[in-house]
């Protein structure tokens, strides 16, 4: 079992239902909250213990990025990944992710509906940046998850 705790901020719960199964299947210690105030109140509990964030962009009352803000806060040293049905562009124009926040090493983007493999290849390039990743990424992970606004 992966010692890694995972927090899935998901407001859609087909979604999260999906990617719980896979995270779990993965050996990941994963977490689904649907809201904001869920993601926080978790990280107040489990300060310094989650290793990766995975986040919707779009959440209801509060913006994905916000959210991240206060997780990264309570733990510094983990990660992110942003996912969202809109491309990149779209959110970088409209306020919701921004350049300085994709430049950070510790964060990246997926666009959904993204597969499984593409998914792993983020996790694997976020929580393990000096290894060479065992598998080729896809060109739709790569192009989202390194892309500045």
């Amino acid at each position: 079992m992966r010692s890694e705790t995972v927090l899935l901020v998901e407001d859609d719960m087909l979604v999260a239902r999906f990617l719980m199964l896979v995270m779990r299947m993965w050996g990941y210690d994963a977490t689904h909250v649907s809201t904001s105030r869920e993601a926080v109140d978790f990280a107040i509990l489990h300060q310094n213990e989650i290793t990766l964030t995975l986040c919707d962009v779009n959440l209801q009352g509060e913006s994905g990025l916000s959210v991240a803000a206060k997780i990264r806060g309570l733990c510094p040293r983990s990660k992110t990944i942003f996912t969202s049905g809109f491309p990149l562009d779209v959110l970088c124009e409209g306020g919701l992710l921004t350049q300085e926040v994709l430049q950070n090493g510790d964060t990246s983007y997926i666009q959904k509906p993204f597969l499984p493999g593409d998914l792993s290849n983020a996790i694997y390039s976020l929580l393990e940046p000096a290894a060479e990743v065992p598998w080729a990424a896809s060109q739709t992970e790569t192009r989202y998850a390194s892309a500045a606004c």
